[in-house]
């Protein structure tokens, strides 16, 4: 009976001493929320949009200290188009654009369609893309989703800067 009793003494002091080390992970660092709108440009259109077209985006993310567990949505729209993305990742800075940036991937819906996606956005630029291929290679080594991957995608042209704000949250 008093090796059981120190037996499972021992087994609450190691759990209640290891299980902060694994919630740490799940703590928020940042939280990003950013709203605004920008004009497509001529390069990267969205199938069944026209260049030009005004995008409306909504990005609600919260970055946790192991960023595999961050959460959020992502939501971008247009006449005729609205996407929700989940979040499942987050890295800043993203080393496929340079300076201050935040890129975000994970999995949404469209047209009745579960696609992955990846998200590129900073004070002077956004780029969103869907694909039916994982983001798991490219995002490994940086990159972003290759052309022939990409099912469909919308780049905001040149102009005013976007907003760019974070909440520090530590």
């Amino acid at each position: 009976m008093k090796k059981i009793l120190i037996g499972a003494i021992i087994i609450i002091f190691s759990f209640t001493i290891t299980l902060p080390l694994f919630a740490d992970d799940n703590k928020i660092d940042d939280k990003y929320d950013l709203v605004g709108t920008y004009q497509q440009n001529t390069t990267h259109v969205w199938k069944g949009t026209s260049a030009g077209a005004t995008w409306n985006y909504k990005i609600h993310i919260k970055v946790a200290k192991d960023t595999t567990k961050s959460k959020g949505m992502v939501h971008f729209s247009t006449d005729g188009v609205e996407v929700v993305g989940h979040v499942e990742d987050v890295k800043i800075p993203y080393p496929y654009w340079p300076g201050n940036n935040i890129a975000v991937v994970g999995w949404a819906n469209y047209n009745g369609q579960k696609y992955y996606f990846m998200l590129l956005y900073s004070a002077s630029k956004v780029w969103f893309c869907l694909s039916e291929t994982s983001y798991e290679a490219r995002w490994s080594i940086g990159e972003v989703f290759l052309g022939l991957d990409r099912a469909y995608q919308t780049h905001s042209s040149p102009g005013p800067p976007l907003e760019f704000d974070y909440k520090d949250i530590h």
